[in-house]
């Protein structure tokens, strides 16, 4: 009986050991952590018409204002980059406005920003999060036409040639700096040696006059 008794409150202590040790957070040894990320970006409101979704890549750095990054307020910087192909009725808008024919196009968002993250402390593992950044965004629009050069393509690692060869020309283009911010919700996993990957989705707002571009970014990535 007391081997039984012995062998069960040690099965007990067994199991009540799993769910405490499942509860840990492995936290980084530093304040300081580096992030790379990526994605789909979407897009909503006006933007949609003309701009249709896309991807979406980010590299940024997390100062954490407490002793470790397993909780609370931390600043956050990023350099990010998103591409989308223009929709039909973008090129028949730049048809209009030039007069020419426009069988493509794209428009890309370059931005810094900054601002503030709060990851909520847990004992669990995954940590969720919320940030909020303002920054500055370069957009640019660009609208083209594909032609039939009078010489010849030639490609460099197939070789082969082809003739009459193929090209394409800018005939509207559209850039500019403007102020824009941001706001998102992620949950982060732990990922051994001090990182962990996460799950990030933003909605990200450019003010250009009064129609500002809208696209939300929805990327996974790694923090190391």
């Amino acid at each position: 009986m007391r081997v039984t008794l012995k062998r069960l409150a040690l099965s007990v202590a067994m199991l009540a050991a799993v769910p405490a040790s499942a509860q840990v957070y492995y936290p980084a040894p530093s304040r300081f952590q580096g992030q790379v990320m990526a994605g789909y970006s979407g897009t909503s409101g006006d933007t949609r018409n003309y701009l249709e979704g896309g991807w979406a890549v980010d590299a940024g750095v997390l100062y954490w204002l407490g002793q470790s990054a397993a909780g609370g307020l931390g600043l956050r910087a990023d350099l990010s980059y998103s591409y989308h192909n223009a929709t039909n009725q973008l090129q028949r808008f730049g048809e209009q406005v030039t007069g020419l024919e426009v069988d493509g196009g794209y428009g890309d968002f370059w931005g810094v920003s900054g601002g503030l993250t709060y990851r909520i402390p847990s004992g669990h593992a995954a940590h969720f999060y919320a940030l909020a950044q303002i920054g500055v965004t370069h957009v640019q629009l660009r609208l083209q036409q594909t032609f039939l050069d009078a010489g010849y393509y030639c490609d460099p690692f197939f070789y082969y040639c082809s003739y009459p060869a193929v090209g394409s020309a800018s005939v509207y283009s559209y850039n500019t700096n403007r102020l824009s911010w941001g706001v998102g919700i992620g949950v982060d996993f732990p990922a051994g040696f001090a990182q962990s990957w996460f799950i990030e989705a933003q909605y990200r707002r450019i003010e250009t006059s009064t129609r500002p571009f809208e696209y939300w970014p929805i990327m996974v990535g790694l923090r190391f």
